[in-house]
């Protein structure tokens, strides 16, 4: 099923466990340092070793007893495994007292997204809810639909009163007046014994009216879905259970407030409900005594694939993935060494490698930190006679299918993945592909209205990040076959001559340079991008003014060129937006056949002026502004331009052996420093001192894009700003808020890796960002995927400030 992962990034404590728990497992514990290497930049250090082991789940602390059927699924037999017990009791005891319990207990969601349950659940208890006459819902995701998970299959299959029991516990917990049970249409079975189950309960007084004696009524209803894997998304299962097509909404407003029938309703897992009577009955305590912090309970593991025995299998979270494989499936088929990779938690997350596996524990923050994810904890295990590229495209052709079409990311994104990675099986694609998949992936990633997006983007950004030499390799191989590399879209050389299509990019005559000086023919590159990653955060911000772009050698600027820049707006998006559209295309025409510092000077302060003209034109940016930090850099000469107006911040990292030497290459533009005040006190404007800082009118900037109502006539006065001056003019160069930007150049070759981070203000604020860099290098090292640090550190600037934040990293050699 979709989940969109809604875990915490912010910082806790990982406490070792007091009370060690003895194994007579042949498998070496997990070493404190390899699992403080694992931590993310989000995540304290551990203080102490760990001082216990996890796993080992005695039979006594399982929660599902029937899960191998060794008893029957009616209500007599769940009776004698403890189904049902003082369940009046705990129904009496009240909303805020199991909300309580089973925030204590550290339940997390069990379909994925690993949100914290009793807080989820407390969603519906909104202040007033006495007041509110309408229904309350409570509806169960039973829609198991992603490829490699049948845990829940196993719960309505074997132990479906556990299902029937936790429905009516957590209604209590919302006050929910009912309970709908969406589940897969292909689930007749399971089906059948569930309703099965239902009707035995309202036999015996359990549910309905005066639910088990209790004075609350409670009614289940099950439905079923038709077999469409995006209704395992929350909004589309309301949306197909109110009779509609299964595509997601818009959120907000957010289905605790107004969901299935427009009424407050939540949607939570079969197996998060399961658990709820359990944790009641035993105690939180309990519960929390299993397992890692954060990550407490116990868990069913789905593992398939290559191992001896497969199963569905209840254990303690945080177990080791190999113990888990060996102690309850027989090992890894030919034994661990055979091992190649696992999907650890279902088909959307990111594939792992066996170095990884090594070492790998099985809870959410673990995986997490390996760059994957627990997922539903649907573990597939494959060994080294598998094709891991055929298996990737597989799963991306699974979710083109079920792309319900809705939006353009996922529509378009998941049939050119799918189209690509079935290139990619064959070998029939050009070396490059490989980094523009990448990007095509992060582009999509954060863009879909649900989390289908991330479901296909995660396992092919998996599968580049730990198996590229695989790809790289099969490419060979088939350049070898056809004798030379493939066209773009995979058309074989020589097909040209042979009549067939021919598309823009597919000549095999070399492209010649178009942007002057700065581009050549990449016969002989100086300097390799080796990552570029994004990442954005909001903040306390309604919306993300913020805007960035990423241009790759081969595409406007030549075959030797990249872009890159981050635009952070200021009082709206208008002209963020305006600029990510327009500066690259001006900059190429003005930069066409220009020469030499001065000339490449004139052409970047042209360009940024023509945007202000623009603007002007359009009616846009008045009050509205925008800063810019970016690079142009020439892979060929391995040379390096920037650019910067206002805030916004760029840092060049060098790596020297074991220190990263960090240079600042864009300049502060605030009224409080010394030129730009005079510049603007001549100019006629005043600087004022408001808020704890300097400012022009209402901006605390000296440089920017837009805000035009300060880009006047010097002898006009800020308050009787009417109508911006023409910004061809030259006499705006010393206006109150100047377009002109300042330009660093700098030579990237010399042997050492280096680091270009590009930052909106809020990264800029902290020691120049040397530390926030030095950082970026060292985890570099160890994770190799800049996406992950860029986000990182933009949710760690967000958190700092509440402001807007955006970070881009490029990792050039």
């Amino acid at each position: 099923m979709i989940v969109r992962s809604n875990a915490s990034r912010s910082v806790v404590r990982a406490a070792s466990k007091a009370a060690a728990r003895s194994s007579t497992s042949s498998i070496a514990a997990t070493s404190s340092s390899t699992l403080q290497n694992r931590r993310s930049y989000a995540t304290v250090q551990e203080g102490q070793p760990q001082k216990r082991r996890y796993g080992g789940l005695k039979d006594q602390d399982r929660i599902f007893q029937n899960l191998y059927g060794h008893h029957g699924t009616d209500l007599k037999s769940a009776k004698k495994y403890g189904d049902w017990y003082k369940t009046k009791e705990i129904i009496l005891k009240g909303h805020d007292w199991l909300i309580n319990e089973i925030k204590a207990s550290g339940l997390r969601g069990r379909g994925g997204a690993g949100f914290p349950s009793g807080l989820k659940f407390s969603f519906m208890n909104f202040k007033g809810w006495e007041n509110d006459t309408k229904p309350r819902y409570l509806v169960v995701n039973a829609d198991e639909g992603e490829p490699g998970t049948c845990k829940d299959r196993e719960i309505m299959r074997k132990d479906p009163h556990k299902l029937v029991e936790g429905c009516l516990v957590v209604g209590r917990a919302m006050n929910a007046t009912a309970a709908y049970i969406y589940i897969r249409g292909e689930f007749y079975h399971e089906a059948t014994v569930l309703q099965r189950a239902i009707q035995e309960a309202y036999k015996d007084g359990l549910i309905g009216k005066n639910a088990c004696g209790s004075g609350f009524d409670f009614d289940i209803y099950l439905h079923r879905g038709m077999g469409a894997y995006v209704c395992g998304e929350e909004t589309s299962l309301i949306e197909s259970l109110e009779g509609k097509a299964g595509k997601p909404r818009l959120k907000p407003p957010f289905p605790a407030a107004v969901g299935l029938f427009g009424c407050p309703s939540t949607v939570t897992n079969v197996e998060t409900v399961a658990v709820c009577p359990t944790i009641a009955r035993r105690g939180a305590k309990w519960f929390a005594g299993f397992g890692r912090e954060r990550n407490q309970g116990t868990k069913l593991y789905a593992i398939s694939g290559h191992v001896n025995n497969p199963c569905v299998v209840e254990e303690e979270m945080s177990i080791p993935l190999r113990e888990l494989l060996e102690k309850h499936c027989g090992g890894v088929r030919g034994g661990w060494d055979n091992l190649q990779a696992i999907i650890p938690g279902g088909s959307s997350t990111p594939i792992l490698p066996k170095h990884v596996c090594d070492d790998q524990l099985m809870d959410f923050d673990a995986l997490k930190d390996s760059q994957s994810g627990l997922g539903t904890a649907a573990v597939i295990v494959m060994d080294k006679s598998a094709d891991v590229v055929r298996m990737i495209a597989r799963l991306s052709q699974f979710y083109k299918h079920e792309s319900c079409g809705q939006c353009t990311p996922c529509r378009e994104g998941s049939a050119w993945t799918a189209k690509i990675m079935s290139r990619f099986e064959k070998g029939q694609a050009r070396a490059r592909e490989i980094d523009m998949m990448q990007e095509l992936t992060k582009q999509v990633e954060g863009h879909s209205i649900c989390a289908l997006g991330e479901a296909f983007a995660w396992p092919i950004q998996g599968l580049i990040r730990h198996f590229r030499p695989q790809l790289e390799a099969r490419i060979k191989d088939y350049e070898g076959k056809v004798g030379g590399e493939p066209f773009a879209g995979g058309w074989e050389p020589g097909s040209n001559k042979k009549g067939l299509l021919i598309a823009p990019g597919q000549s095999t005559a070399p492209t010649p340079s178009t942007t002057g000086g700065l581009g050549q023919s990449n016969t002989s590159a100086a300097i390799r991008i080796l990552d570029v990653g994004i990442g954005q955060s909001k903040g306390e911000r309604p919306y993300q003014e913020d805007r960035y772009k990423i241009i790759r050698p081969g595409s406007e600027f030549g075959n030797d060129v990249a872009l890159f820049a981050v635009y952070d707006g200021h009082g709206g998006d208008n002209v963020s937006a305006f600029v990510e559209q327009q500066l690259h295309h001006i900059l190429f025409d003005q930069l066409q056949d220009q020469h030499g510092r001065d000339a490449f000077d004139e052409a970047i302060t042209k360009s940024f002026q023509e945007v202000d003209r623009r603007l002007r034109k359009d009616g846009i940016g008045v009050t509205v502004g925008s800063t810019v930090s970016l690079a142009l850099v020439n892979v060929l000469k391995g040379t390096m331009v920037t650019a910067d107006i206002g805030d916004s911040y760029a840092f060049l990292g060098i790596l020297e052996d074991a220190e990263t030497k960090v240079l600042r290459l864009s300049q502060i533009h605030s009224p409080s420093e010394r030129t730009e005040r005079e510049r603007i006190e001549r100019a006629g404007g005043t600087v004022q001192h408001d808020m704890d800082t300097t400012r022009i009118g209402g901006v605390n900037m000296s440089r920017a894009l837009g805000d035009l109502k300060y880009k006047v006539s010097p002898e006009n006065a800020v308050s009787a700003a009417q109508e911006p001056s023409d910004t061809n003019d030259p006499a705006m160069l010393a206006d109150w808020i100047s377009n002109v930007p300042h330009t660093n150049y700098k030579s990237l070759t010399g042997g050492h890796r280096q680091i270009l981070l590009l930052a909106s203000d809020g990264l800029g604020e902290e020691k120049d960002g040397a530390s926030s860099l030095k950082w970026v290098a060292r985890r570099w090292a160890k994770v190799d995927d800049a996406t992950h640090l860029a986000r990182q550190l933009a949710e760690d600037s967000s958190k700092r400030t509440g402001d807007n934040s955006t970070i881009v990293i490029v990792v050039l050699e």
